[in-house]
């Protein structure tokens, strides 16, 4: 059987040599032709199907969007010598973090890094121990030069990325006043304090840079591209002054450990402007490490978020009607019976003595309450509430600070003659700080009543400022009545309970208060008290208004004891510090 021999390709190429070189360049050609159609048909589907597809993917990663944020303002306060201390400013820190799998020597890199940055060993050990881990976190805010004493160790295996933080260079230093930059659904923003109150002020205005980036992620300049530059915030400059701010948070801290009170403020203002020259509370806290804190509360601001019965610092405030209203004068008499019942109910003296035949000077020295109902009684329920109500004690004062409160005087709007009688001396009407510190100064201003304020100046971007003014709210009793009011509380100072007030040759005008905190969920009050001081000086030209005020003191009874000499130290050194000359001189003994 005859088999035919079939032709392999290899054969068929295998032709003589004309036609297997032809062969072979008709074969090259169509293998050509065939590539160019399928690379042609490519480029027509990238060019022109799907042209916008792709056109926008290039653009997406060629063109990049980005906001550019503006720099912090810093809040400032200044010193009589104009000397400046920034409270809150930007700072730039670093983050150091370890990668795990550079490094070399575990033993020496946990033992170096520990002691540089303070760490333990043992912690930084075990953080680098999973090689598989890309890094680790180690310590963030480190400053510049613990940065470069690790840089210098010739560490392998350490990097470090720099971070902005809010810094708070004096710690604790007027912290509930000037609050702090913290989160906020997942956004920095200003928390409490001023920090809260001017957010939008000192945040700035952002920015933003729109264009195109070259491979190596550099930006291309060209006439398509948009910048809208940031603006940086605004800095503010506050009216606090640095060094009485300091001495006011001292002697506060030193009286509240020393008689162990829950909580304390103290105010200290102008009254002939309410410009705020100290604003202190006790405990607080620093900013720089507000995460730290487990009591809220810390961070409130007492002055103006928190309100209290008054009790006897708020007689000058009754004594002022009456005055006014010319009901009395400060000869006007009457007998103390030591008690008197009215609807039922008995009030008495805070000794439960009777005390006879006393002028209403007298009243405030011995700080009578019954003397304090006797005016009210004469002024009567009506014309009370009016004055009660141009004192604005049941409104805000607007001072420059998130989360302000109103009093509460709702117990005068019932004809009811024991509410009445019990606000006469402080209590059944409640307050802030500031707003008592505010009507006080309306009796040592001549009767004028002004806004207290916090914010002497901003500054914004290119040098514009913005200066605040003292502002005049009313003219709220005479000015008579403002000079013998001032007169008798120079008479408490001299002859009553405030006698630990009086500064060698200076007139002190002031009132003290020890209050019975009211019970909370059902009538009358606890065993526990609020002492207060109020007081301004020199008494007939008040260049400065200090009000004392301490919480739940213990293992003694009076204001007198705590709060007075907390008002001493601060006011002595207020005239010290501001040169204010003396009313007189003091009569030196004959020798």
């Amino acid at each position: 059987m005859i088999r035919r021999r079939r032709r392999s390709k290899i054969n068929f190429l295998r032709l003589g040599p004309g036609e297997n070189i032809d062969l072979r360049i008709k074969f090259l050609g169509g293998c050509i032709l065939l590539f160019g159609a399928v690379l042609c048909s490519r480029l027509f589907f990238l060019q022109v199907r799907d042209y916008r597809y792709f056109s926008a993917l290039a653009q997406g990663q060629q063109y990049n969007f980005e906001v550019l944020m503006p720099p912090r303002g810093t809040i400032y306060t200044t010193s009589r010598s104009g000397e400046v201390f920034p409270l809150a400013m930007n700072k730039r820190l670093s983050l150091v973090y370890a990668v795990p799998h550079e490094i070399k020597d575990d033993d020496y890199f946990s033992k170096t890094v520990s002691q540089i940055l303070g760490l333990d060993a043992n912690d930084v050990s075990q953080k680098i121990k999973d090689k598989d881990v890309y890094y680790r976190v180690l310590s963030r805010k480190v400053d510049q030069g613990k940065v470069l004493e690790l840089k210098g160790a010739d560490l392998k295996g350490i990097d470090f990325t720099e971070e902005t933080i809010r810094y708070y260079p004096y710690k604790d230093f007027a912290s509930q006043t000037v609050g702090f930059w913290g989160y906020q659904n997942q956004k920095r923003a200003g928390q409490y304090g001023l920090e809260k109150y001017f957010d939008d002020v000192l945040a700035g205005k952002e920015g933003y840079l729109q264009g195109r980036r070259d491979a190596l992620g550099r930006w291309i300049f060209s006439q398509k591209e948009k910048e809208e530059p940031s603006k940086e915030g605004a800095n503010i400059y506050l009216t606090i002054d640095y060094n009485i701010q300091y001495q006011a948070e001292k002697i506060l801290a030193n009286s509240c450990e020393k008689w162990q009170a829950e909580r304390g403020s103290v105010v200290v203002l102008e009254p002939d402007t309410g410009r705020i020259k100290a604003l202190a509370n006790w405990p607080n806290f620093d900013p720089n490490d507000y995460g730290e804190e487990k009591d809220l509360n810390i961070f409130q601001n007492d002055v103006t978020e928190r309100v209290f019965e008054p009790g006897s610092i708020f007689k000058p405030i009754t004594m002022a009607v009456g005055l006014d209203l010319g009901v009395i004068s400060p000869e006007t008499t009457y007998t103390d019976p030591g008690l008197i019942k009215i609807g039922g109910r008995t009030i008495e003296n805070y000794d439960g003595k009777a005390h006879g035949i006393r002028t209403m000077t007298q009243v405030l020295e011995a700080s009578l309450n019954t003397g304090a109902v006797f005016v009210q009684q004469k002024i009567g329920k009506s014309k009370f509430k009016e004055y009660i109500e141009k004192f604005e004690f049941d409104k805000k004062t607007g001072i420059e600070l998130p989360g302000e409160i109103k009093g509460d005087i709702q117990n005068l709007n019932f004809d009811i003659d024991i509410n009445f009688a019990t606000v006469s001396f402080g209590q059944g009407i409640n307050m802030t700080s500031i707003q008592f510190a505010r009507a006080m100064g309306v009796l040592a201003n001549r009767g004028v009543m002004m806004k207290p304020y916090l914010v002497e100046k901003m500054v914004f971007a290119g040098g514009k400022e913005e200066i605040t003014q003292p502002q005049e709210i009313k003219q709220v009793v005479a000015p008579e009545t403002s000079a013998y009011l001032s007169a008798m509380l120079v008479s408490v100072v001299k002859n009553g309970h405030a006698k630990g007030a009086q500064i060698p040759g200076y007139f002190i005008a002031g009132k003290t208060g020890t209050a019975q905190i009211p019970n909370i969920g059902f009538p009358g009050y606890s065993n526990e008290t609020i002492h207060s001081f109020v007081g301004f000086f020199p008494a007939f030209d008040p260049k400065y208004l200090i009000l004392v005020k301490l919480d739940k003191p213990k293992g003694v009874q009076f204001a007198e004891s705590t709060a007075v000499p907390a008002f001493k130290d601060l006011a002595r050194y207020i005239i010290d510090y501001y040169e204010i000359p003396p009313d007189y001189e003091e009569e030196k003994p004959y020798e």
